[in-house]
């Protein structure tokens, strides 16, 4: 959506799911705690963190239903539609995977491959796939994001910080992250241009 000028409902819908989140890491931790808690204080801590998902998780289906998933029906092409459904496929499903989806990958993989091309680097060289494999493998997670603040790259090593959908190959950085934390990526990237710091 934000690739056709649609920005304000997706950042809206992801700061609903981080403040979803908080709500479930805050009751999982009441849960966890139980026992240090007095009976009455465990009560209403748990009920004040349900209750408050009761009002969030209505109110936002509401809005997919009603705002984007309509705006997103309207706007979106089949390729876009398709590639979509890829990155559901690598992160993950909400409540179920489709039986459709179950296996999907171990079909694509046998596909086409693609034929070998050599990278000729400074030191050496190596294939893509060979590449790839060193990139996955390191026990890092890599982003790479351009002078233009746009991410060209990413690697999916086993162990990741976080999942990522390869929908944010093109994307701004900044629109990559939640609203709140936004200021937090601007000054890692002044950080990195005034020379402050060179990694994080």
């Amino acid at each position: 959506m934000e690739r056709h000028g649609v920005t304000q409902p997706p950042a809206i819908m992801w700061a609903e799911h981080d403040e979803q989140r908080r709500e479930i890491k805050e009751a999982s931790k009441t849960l966890g705690n139980r026992e240090n808690l007095g009976v009455e204080e465990f009560r209403e801590k748990l009920i004040l963190h349900l209750k408050n998902l009761t009002d969030l998780i209505p109110n936002h289906f509401y809005k997919e239903e009603n705002i984007l998933f309509p705006t997103a029906l309207k706007l979106l092409t089949d390729e876009e539609w398709q590639e979509i459904e890829a990155s559901m496929d690598d992160l993950g499903y909400c409540y179920f995977t489709p039986k459709e989806a179950i296996g999907k990958k171990v079909e694509l993989a046998k596909g086409i491959k693609e034929p070998e091309a050599e990278i000729t680097l400074e030191t050496g060289s190596m294939t893509k796939e060979e590449l790839e494999v060193v990139l996955n493998t390191l026990p890092v997670d890599i982003t790479f994001v351009d002078g233009e603040d746009t991410v060209g790259y990413f690697s999916q090593s086993r162990k990741r910080i976080f999942p990522r959908a390869k929908a944010i190959i093109g994307r701004k950085v900044q629109q990559c992250h939640p609203q709140e934390s936004i200021h937090r990526v601007t000054q890692i990237l002044d950080d990195f241009r005034s020379g402050r710091r060179d990694v994080v």
